[in-house]
């Protein structure tokens, strides 16, 4: 676990300053650097590529759902202020951006946020992201 945790927050620091700065690892590092840090963090960064394209969804709020344990939305935090509120419009588009938020990803684990009355936003574990995506590669 604790491997995992380093293998995915090391790339996720060097994507959190692209995300930041709205600019790439070739402007950050230089080329020959950049080149060294995607071939060294390759599979890394693959997966939270995936992740972000393939790891959350919109869901209406099911009339069964409790929501005093969902989390709204308003309370992630935002990593940098350009970046807008959460909308159910960004979330069904598939525009959002998951790095650019505090967004504590969980193993094992699917998290719900509440972005409206009737919207959830739905977060997947990163364990079936990752199978998702091996079977993907297979």
């Amino acid at each position: 676990m604790k491997y995992l945790l380093i293998a995915v927050i090391v790339p996720l620091s060097f994507l959190e300053l692209i995300a930041q700065n709205s600019t790439t690892l070739d402007d950050i590092y230089g080329s020959e650097s950049a080149k060294q840090v995607k071939d060294q963090y390759a599979e890394q960064l693959e997966f939270i590529e995936f992740y972000n394209e393939n790891g959350y969804y919109l869901a209406e709020v099911p009339a069964s759902k409790d929501l005093q344990e969902v989390k709204d939305i308003g309370e992630v935090e935002k990593l940098h202020d350009g970046l807008p509120d959460i909308t159910s419009r960004m979330v069904e588009s598939k525009i959002l951006n998951v790095l650019g938020y505090n967004f504590r990803l969980n193993e094992n684990k699917v998290q719900y946020y509440r972005l409206d009355e009737n919207y959830l936003l739905v977060l997947r574990d990163v364990e079936s992201v990752r199978k998702n995506l091996q079977e993907i590669a297979d």
